[in-house]
């Protein structure tokens, strides 16, 4: 990894075009927020509204970079040890897109985990490829999705032999790591084998982390794709996406960029990116043990609270049943696949996942009563957990405040007291009833029959049904519970009665459900 204190070239930019700036008559309309409503340039200021820019001379073009854009992808290419490394202004589901579309072609099959987010959805449906499933493990106590085991990734490939690429997600939405340097060192041979594609869109803070589970990019992968902005400081919607070796067409991936990310980039997003990979070359791997350090107080903390409990990497150990050294690390690649001698998760250490379980509170319940009572947002809450994000941006009074909130939580819930407690939006008591919530997260990553490639129904003609009539119907689209944005059912597959529990299950508990053909998602477009 290459640390280079050196300036930021899109602002240097900026602060030009701002302080030569003359009578404008170019895009966009507002002209530097002189015709931005008063209220609105109020909040946002005025500085932040005269780089609210696009290209122009001196500014460079995103899509065809010559100047300031082109040094700051060099820059941040250095940074991350990449081949070749592109700015996002859609996010990470930009990148996504375009290195499936750069790996891939109509027709090859490609590997995926079910937890993946619903961006790989689309990206089925813009290439034509055909997925290959395998289903993650499921924690017998936290009940949250862990990753795929290297063993399965090899069962597929074998029952598979065609598959042209996988795609892994690493960290998932809980901060758990797959074993990515086990998986990819039993699907290499002298650098041949499917092309692996990395959503990192969680993890671009794991590169400047000492003894973590380390990034992708110091693996033998192709492409990753990481969302700077959730955890290295730059703006919402801006993003990396990562080349490495030769198994992906980088041209193929330049056209896809072009095809599919707007032609009129913000300048603000774009810059940003640029200010979070200056700060992490200064100071990255003091910013991330100072986050860390934090995030293990309140982890030791909150796991001395009754009633709570914080995931941590012995929790993932003991999942395992296998006994691992203090620092833990995946298996060597040379190490026989079936070697039960070490785990194959490792816990991103600055990701708080609490559970609530025993407290006898929902997760869902928690987060409403932390925001409305005491002033803490966490990031997503699901039936049993919630979850925090630590960054180098949070304080120590921060994290104490989660603690301390925390625990007057906990006590008010044991005593009893009035807390402000109330249920979803309905009961179906019957499936709750018949199925532990440990069964309806399993039902959630289940891979149900694909009737018709993704790209083939959602083109299809379709209509809308009642949902609860759904079960053996070809689904038409996708369907996605937020948190945390898992396709249960894709284009394509057929709805089973476990999935269609599940979806009702949500509802009733106040998930909010995305694909549903009604405003109340009682209704599912099939083919």
């Amino acid at each position: 990894m290459a640390y280079e204190n050196v300036p930021a070239p899109l602002i240097e930019a900026l602060k030009h075009w701002i302080s030569t700036r003359s009578r404008a008559f170019h895009f966009p309309g507002h002209k530097a927020g002189r015709g931005t409503d008063p209220e609105f340039q109020a909040l946002i200021g005025a500085q932040a509204l005269a780089m609210d820019l696009t290209e122009l001379p001196g500014l460079d073009d995103l899509h065809a970079p010559s100047g300031a854009i082109r040094e700051a992808q060099e820059l941040a290419r250095r940074l991350y040890a990449a081949d070749e490394t592109y700015f996002l202004v859609n996010g990470s589901t930009i990148g996504v897109h375009a290195m499936f579309m750069g790996a891939l072609s109509p027709g090859d099959q490609v590997l995926l985990p079910r937890d993946v987010h619903r961006a790989f959805v689309a990206a089925s449906v813009i290439t034509g490829v055909l997925p290959v499933f395998v289903r993650p493990e499921v924690h017998g106590r936290f009940h949250i999705p862990l990753g795929v085991r290297a063993r399965k990734i090899r069962e597929a490939i074998s029952k598979n032999p065609g598959i042209k690429a996988i795609s892994l997600v690493r960290p998932n939405y809980y901060g758990v790591c797959c074993d990515l340097e086990r998986i990819l060192g039993h699907i290499r041979y002298a650098h041949t084998g499917p092309a692996a594609l990395v959503d990192e869109a969680h993890g671009a803070h794991l590169a400047f982390m000492k003894d973590g589970p380390g990034p992708a990019l110091a693996m033998d992968v192709d492409a990753v794709v990481q969302s700077t902005h959730k955890t290295m400081g730059s703006l919402t919607g801006s993003a990396m996406l990562h080349l490495k070796g030769k198994r992906i067409d980088r041209t193929k991936v330049r056209q896809a960029l072009m095809m599919l990310e707007t032609s009129s980039p913000s300048y603000l997003l774009m810059a940003s990116l640029d200010a979070a990979r200056r700060r992490a070359s200064i100071s990255g791997e003091e910013d991330l043990a100072k986050a860390r350090s934090l995030a293990e107080w309140a982890r030791a903390e909150i796991n001395l609270i009754p009633g709570l409990s914080c995931l941590s990497q012995d929790d993932l150990i003991q999942e395992e049943h296998v006994s691992f050294p203090q620092q833990c690390r995946p298996l060597p690649v040379d190490r026989p696949i079936d070697d039960q001698s070490a785990i194959e998760f490792m816990l991103d250490p600055t990701r708080l996942v609490v559970s609530f379980s025993e407290l006898g509170i929902s997760g869902w319940q928690a987060e409403t009563l932390l925001r409305e009572k005491f002033g803490i947002q966490a990031e997503f809450s699901d039936e049993e957990n919630v979850i925090f994000v630590v960054t180098f941006a949070d304080e120590e009074s921060d994290v104490e405040a989660l603690v301390k909130s925390l625990r007057e939580l906990a006590a008010r819930v044991r005593r009893y007291d009035d807390c402000g407690l109330y249920g979803g939006s309905g009961d179906i008591g019957s499936i709750k009833d018949t199925k532990t919530y440990y069964d309806l997260v399993r039902d959630s990553v289940s891979i149900p029959p694909q009737r018709l490639p993704p790209r083939e129904a959602a083109f299809a003609l379709s209509r809308p049904i009642e949902l609860k009539d759904a079960a053996g119907k070809i689904s038409a689209g996708e369907v996605a519970v937020y948190p945390p944005g898992i396709a249960v059912i894709w284009p394509g597959e057929e709805i089973t009665r476990p999935v269609v529990d599940y979806i009702r299950w949500a509802i009733s508990r106040g998930f909010r459900v995305e694909g549903t053909f009604d405003a109340s998602s009682q209704q599912i477009m099939v083919i």
